[in-house]
């Protein structure tokens, strides 16, 4: 049915000023997309704004009055993806593209972001399960989107050289920095989601934040995440003073499943807040594992700890592109190790070890990323105008 009728929409002209976002399949406002998007409405609030969303009552409240909503996965957004002069995603289109057959039409522009800084994790065409079936089916969606991609965005030449192996090779590289990152270099925007995230959870402003965020785990069970903060909570308040309270955000593939921490082990169970670099922005410390949340955080030189109980299967499971130990994060496999690094943690030379190690992955950001990006698309809607 989708298919047939996307043959009927694309008898219907492109919209020039229409942009189409997705968000880690509809996963609400946030990532790279909400801080483009916003430079986009500040530019351009005449133009057609459409957001992929799986919940458009749920998400409305969040979202910009100017940003029409659709549902995700409906002939609607199909019918939007296919007449949108851009489309802008931090994610594969791989239920548009697998079940609904889209296709990107001449003169539309795909600009891919994708949702990782610098990261560490080997994804997509690296990865052992796509070695090892390099022509399933799914892998096969994959390249075909891939192919259909016309620029990338990336933070570092770090990046700008793993988007090979994200992308299968296609997309021109532009090095503009990530948007989603921009918050974290305005001091204005950092005190506004603190207050936001503090008023979501009820928390005074005199108390610190402890951000957790693990990553995925491919075999879906407990043993690699960390289930007691209270240690974690006086450790820190002993090292940096103040009191603390964690707030966990789980991965939006395991909050879609129905898979939370809630809030258990003394954390706020923050899996359901739309951007994570609010949250970012708010805390005073990180604990994740082998998340590019890390490298995103790390520009605040706020403290970042990486608790890896599951390392050793985790390399052999997913693999990493080079060890944790690289990393000017201290590295912990158990909770008692994790204690002990809040413990001795250096915070005069843990700035200086952040820039390096920036500065050795070729990182560009400075705050501006959102407007480079925001070039990029009206550049794309000027073509053939």
């Amino acid at each position: 049915m989708y298919r047939a009728a996307l043959r009927f929409t694309c008898r219907d002209g492109i919209s020039a000023k229409k942009v189409v976002f997705n968000q880690t399949d509809g996963n609400g406002y946030g990532c790279n997309q909400k801080y483009i998007a916003e430079e986009l409405l500040r530019r351009h609030p005449d133009w057609d704004f459409v957001w992929l969303v799986r919940d458009v009552d749920g998400e409305r409240p969040r979202m910009p009055a100017a940003i029409r909503l659709v549902r995700f996965d409906s002939f609607a957004a199909m019918k939007e993806l296919s007449t949108a002069k851009v489309w802008c995603s931090n994610q594969f289109f791989r239920h548009h593209v697998k079940r609904c057959g889209l296709q990107k039409r001449p003169g539309q522009r795909y600009i891919q972001t994708w949702h990782g800084s610098m990261g560490i994790k080997v994804v997509h065409s690296g990865a052992s399960w796509e070695r090892r079936c390099p022509d399933s089916a799914g892998n096969s969606f994959k390249r075909d989107e891939a192919g259909m991609i016309d620029y990338v965005i990336a933070n570092s030449t770090w990046d700008a050289e793993q988007q090979l192996d994200f992308f299968y090779g296609h997309g021109e590289v532009k090095m503009f920095g990530h948007p989603r990152n921009d918050i974290l270099f305005d001091v204005g925007r950092t005190a506004e989601a603190s207050r936001k995230v503090r008023a979501e959870y009820g928390l005074p402003d005199d108390c610190r934040i402890l951000l957790y965020v693990p990553t995925l785990r491919l075999d879906k069970g407990w043993d690699g995440y960390m289930r007691d903060f209270s240690g974690m909570e006086a450790s820190l308040a002993g090292k940096f003073g103040g009191r603390w309270k964690t707030v966990a955000r789980m991965h939006p593939v395991l909050l879609h499943k129905g898979r939370s921490l809630g809030n258990s082990g003394g954390a706020l169970d923050a899996s359901g807040y739309p951007d994570i670099q609010e949250l970012l922005a708010a805390s005073d410390a990180l604990v994740s594992d082998y998340s590019s949340c890390m490298f995103d955080f790390m520009l605040t030189h706020r403290p970042c700890f990486a608790y890896v109980p599951d390392l050793d299967q985790y390399e052999k499971e997913q693999g990493l592109v080079y060890p944790l130990s690289e990393t000017p994060f201290p590295v912990s496999k158990t909770v008692d190790g994790l204690l002990e690094s809040v413990r001795s943690f250096d915070a005069a030379s843990y700035p200086a070890a952040v820039d390096a190690f920036a500065a050795g992955k070729g990182c560009c950001e400075d705050g501006h990323a959102s407007e480079r990006v925001a070039d990029l698309v009206e550049q794309c809607v000027m073509e053939g105008a």
